[in-house]
């Protein structure tokens, strides 16, 4: 074993983290066990493991072990093809928030004397800003109803819609102009790590699986929201801050559970000429 300790310093001194290069020396062992013998790999047996791997692992997990072995391969000096297997791209996303857990989120954190929070959780959900953008809005912005801002290198305009202005109104009324609205508990600008903190953290305390509630599962339902009521996927793209309508698509992709039941309903029905 031998060469798995060389091959571990080899990877660190590329680059590789202590962590993935940890990884891969395990994948290794378990590639050599296999083999039964301690040789450079070989295509044969590297596509025989593959198989076998897929058995009992998604093709992710085994590519990620083929990537492991295709490291070990560079180190060797042996060039040998190495075919991974293809991972179906799924047209559906999970974990999205649903209205009502947003509305039970929103109104326990009022309810329940943590208003700064649910500040944040409203102008996530509300304005479709990531949370990077949300922290530097200030008082002012929400007196004019938008805010421009610099993001990824281009100014982008965010709308602060009527509603939220209004319903922001109480938690914000004694703040002035240039105070952040997202404050943390020194009143100070929070950052975008400690509100999606907050966020998980109360949505965990009445029983929202925190893993729903970060910063962006609000910008997806936010641009889900918004398509529903208009239908436009343009405002949406624009709304969002997407050059190419294709990246905001994404967004708008359907849960699992959506999926099955619009296949459900497909194929469900009674021949009314029957009736």
């Amino acid at each position: 074993m031998g060469k798995i300790a060389d091959f571990s310093a080899w990877l660190l001194a590329k680059g590789t983290s202590p962590t993935t290069a940890d990884l891969y020396c395990r994948i290794l062992r378990d590639y050599i066990q296999y083999n039964g013998r301690d040789t450079p790999p070989d295509e044969q047996s590297v596509s025989d493991w593959a198989r076998e791997l897929l058995r009992k692992n998604s093709p992710r997990t085994v590519n990620l072990k083929l990537s492991a072995v295709a490291k070990f391969c560079a180190f060797c000096g042996v060039h040998i093809r190495i075919v991974r297997p293809k991972v179906q791209k799924r047209m559906c996303i999970d974990h999205l928030l649903t209205i009502d857990e947003v509305q039970m989120l929103i109104s326990w954190l009022a309810a329940d004397g943590h208003k700064r929070i649910a500040v944040i959780a409203l102008l996530l959900a509300k304005s479709g800003g990531r949370v990077s953008e949300i922290i530097r809005l200030r008082k002012s912005d929400l007196e004019r109803g938008y805010a421009d801002m610099d993001t990824k290198g281009k100014v982008r305009r965010i709308y602060l819609p009527t509603p939220l202005r209004k319903e922001l109104a109480p938690y914000t009324d004694q703040l002035r102009s240039d105070d952040y609205l997202c404050r943390n508990r020194y009143g100070r600008q929070i950052t975008a790590r400690g509100a999606a903190m907050m966020l998980r953290e109360y949505a965990g305390r009445i029983g929202i699986p925190p893993e729903k509630v970060h910063p962006h599962a609000f910008r997806h339902f936010y641009a889900v929201r918004l398509y529903k009521e208009t239908g436009d996927i343009n405002l949406v793209a624009d709304e969002l801050g997407h050059a190419d309508v294709r990246t905001t698509m994404i967004y708008l992709q359907k849960t699992e559970e959506e999926q099955r039941a619009e296949v459900d309903k497909a194929f469900t029905w009674e021949d009314k000429h029957e009736k």
